[in-house]
């Protein structure tokens, strides 16, 4: 029937006029419908091609995010939008999600509390959430960013108070006090607005009692710096009575910190202590050798109470009390008379003897004159001057000859090869009786050293010498069994320290030497024999 229809439609189309024009107007119309829809629809329902557009328009603000997929047509007037890929449409979600937390902040809420909000909402943003967010979305994300900054900063001040609370509690040692005090002073009051900041209001306590002992040593150990400069510019007795009172009253914080000014404090305070203490001890010894070198004259008391005198000198005098000072000039006095004595004795025993032993206590006693009372030289006699000066020069020549001797004796222990053993042997040469009459035990094994190291030159000349002959008996009559092994011998016992002690005429020996050793076999009496090597 349908094709009956059909063929009825084909012969009216081409015999009548008028149907044929009334088909072309139909199809015109269909053609022009089916186009519009394209137009207008832009990817609506047609037949087998249903496509799905996926995007969001929040009405606040418009145009915060797209209204389809990529669109054709510049977005004037009709355009046909392209199909969202799933990145996009996850990133929109997203973003969407971050638009509407943040508007749905509580604005009356305190700064902070809105902060920590703002700063939860920011946690799901990507990267590339970042890289398509509209302006509208920026603000809100720069807003969140400063937000969950704050928020990090302020965990890490609130762990910090939390874990040096807990170690302070534990051990109040000056460390942890120290710590504990620094997390209390960094809380701020956005730390304290926080929602969970009553977590750690023990916390704050227990740092705040650790805060307050460091005040309390900041102030002592002020005090105590101050003191110190008083005492340095003044060398004043009231100065150091100050110091040592502060000093006292420093507590095992103030002694124990960390921190550069503390420590330069507290170091400065036991320097003035301690020397106080060596004075007052200085002092007892004054009393002591005073009575000694009135009573009765030795050698070794004047060296003692010559040596105190001499640290004595370094301490300003400001130190003292006036009593104190008159002791002191009194065990000054005492020493120059028995010095000036001693020197009239050792001047007459010098003149007569000379030995080292007499020489040596003529330059120690004068040599200690000299350095004690300088400016009173001129009360001693000339010629004992002139003589103790002698003996001071002398004994300064012979201690550096000995620790030349000393020195050098060291280099040959530790290489003694020849450069050093001949410098060692002419060290000792330079020696004079007057120098070997007073040796020390050090200066007694170097010159041992010396014994020894001539009788290592006695042998190593044997060697040289043995294989010398060796060697002129080999080259005078030539190569044999015997001759040939001999020179072999002497050649194996030579060492390094040989070698280096050879005359240049040996050193040749001893290499051309070498090429004959380096035979296996030598002709003797017509006959092939084999040397051992």
């Amino acid at each position: 029937m349908f094709k009956q229809v059909l063929e009825s439609v084909h012969v009216l189309y081409h015999r009548d006029k008028l149907w044929r024009i009334l088909a072309q107007f139909v199809l015109m119309w269909i053609v022009v419908f089916c186009v519009y829809s394209l137009v207008r629809g832009g990817g609506g329902n047609t037949s087998q091609n249903i496509q799905t557009r996926a995007s969001y328009s929040p009405a606040i603000p418009h145009g915060a995010f797209s209204q389809g997929g990529f669109s054709v047509g510049g977005g004037q007037g009709n355009s046909i939008s392209m199909p969202m890929s799933t990145q996009d449409i996850q990133s929109d979600n997203r973003l969407k999600v971050l638009h509407v937390s943040a508007q749905s902040v509580d604005k009356t809420l305190p700064e902070v509390l809105q902060c920590e909000k703002m700063a939860d909402t920011i946690a799901p943003i990507t990267d590339y959430d970042r890289s398509r967010a509209k302006p509208v979305h920026k603000a809100i994300i720069a807003k969140a960013d400063s937000c969950a900054n704050k928020i990090s900063e302020s965990n890490a001040r609130l762990g910090r108070l939390e874990e040096s609370a807990s170690a302070y509690e534990n051990s109040k040692s000056s460390s942890t006090t120290i710590a504990a005090a620094n997390a209390y002073s960094e809380l701020n009051s956005f730390d304290e607005s926080r929602s969970n900041f009553s977590m750690y209001k023990r916390a704050q306590s227990v740092s705040k009692k650790a805060f307050e002992a460091k005040q309390q040593s900041n102030q002592r150990i002020s005090a105590l710096s101050e003191a110190n400069s008083a005492y340095f510019d003044s060398d004043s007795l009231t100065a150091e009575n100050e110091v040592s009172s502060l000093y006292k009253s420093l507590s095992s914080l103030d002694k124990n910190r960390a921190d550069v000014q503390s420590k330069t404090a507290v170091q400065n305070a036991k320097n003035i202590v301690e020397g106080a203490k060596v004075r007052a001890s200085q002092l007892q010894e004054v009393e002591k050798y005073l009575e000694q070198l009135k009573t009765k004259y030795a050698r070794s008391t004047v060296d003692k109470a010559g040596k105190l005198l001499t640290e004595l000198y370094t301490t300003p005098v400001t130190l003292f009390i006036e009593k104190e000072i008159e002791k002191i000039n009194d065990l000054k006095n005492t020493i120059f008379e028995v010095l000036k004595k001693e020197l009239d004795t050792l001047y007459l025993a010098d003149a007569q003897n000379s030995q080292a032993t007499k020489k040596q206590a003529f330059s120690q006693a004068y040599n200690q004159f000299v350095q004690l009372y300088p400016s009173r030289l001129d009360e001693i006699a000339s010629n004992i001057q002139q003589a103790g000066e002698n003996a001071v020069d002398r004994m300064k020549e012979s201690d550096e000859r000995l620790a030349a001797l000393v020195r050098c004796a060291e280099s040959v222990r530790n290489n003694s090869n020849k450069s050093n053993i001949d410098t060692l042997l002419q060290t000792q040469a330079q020696l004079t009786a007057f120098d070997l009459g007073r040796v020390d035990e050090s200066q007694k094994s170097a010159l041992k050293l010396c014994g020894d190291a001539k009788a290592g030159i006695i042998l190593s000349d044997n060697r040289i010498n043995g294989f010398v002959i060796a060697y002129n008996e080999y080259r005078r009559r030539g190569c044999s069994k015997k001759r040939l092994a001999g020179l072999r011998k002497y050649n194996n016992q030579l060492n390094t320290f040989d070698k280096e002690r050879m005359i240049p005429e040996v050193k040749a020996a001893y290499v051309d030497a070498q090429r004959y050793l380096a035979r296996t076999y030598c002709i003797e009496s017509k006959e092939l024999m084999r040397i051992s090597n």
